[in-house]
């Protein structure tokens, strides 16, 4: 299978309910980005910088997104589904058990890891790639992007 048809089919999976409910694995995802990168006075959280748009973004157009990572995307998203189907809908103090109980395991912390890593690239990433939501991610940091910025999506 070419690389770019699995990347597809993967895309198709995150996009697909699981069992009987409308819960997809972009639901965990966003939802778990947003309990690890809240708003807070200080800082706008990734559902204000639109961290999710990005991490979507970059796993359908980005030829250096790595399917290993596409591949763990889904795989813990559907392990926390599995633990609790209603995860998203879940409280603060759940969703952080729900979540340390996942990170005792290997899996778990890989992918955490890996959410975290994609989390933080999509709050502070040019918005040219989807996330830093009017540049608030900057704005906020008081940080000044390097020029040229890009004009074209990863270099294309």
């Amino acid at each position: 299978m070419k690389r770019r048809d699995f990347i597809l089919m993967g895309l198709l999976l995150l996009t697909t309910p699981f069992n009987n409910t409308s819960t997809t694995y972009w639901d965990i995802i966003k939802s778990t980005l947003d309990h690890l990168f809240p708003k807070s006075t200080q800082f706008y959280g990734a559902v204000e910088l639109d961290a999710i748009s990005f991490l979507q973004f970059a796993s359908r157009n980005n030829k250096y997104f790595k399917k290993s990572d596409l591949d763990l995307l889904i795989s813990g998203a559907f392990e926390i589904f599995n633990t609790e189907h209603a995860f998203v809908t879940k409280s603060i103090d759940i969703k952080e058990k729900i979540l340390r109980d996942f990170e005792a395991k290997q899996s778990g912390k890989d992918w955490l890891s890996t959410l975290m890593n994609y989390g933080i690239e999509g709050m502070l990433s040019d918005p040219i790639y989807g996330g830093n939501k009017n540049q608030k991610g900057w704005i906020t940091l008081n940080h000044k992007p390097g020029l040229p910025r890009p004009k074209k999506l990863y270099a294309i």
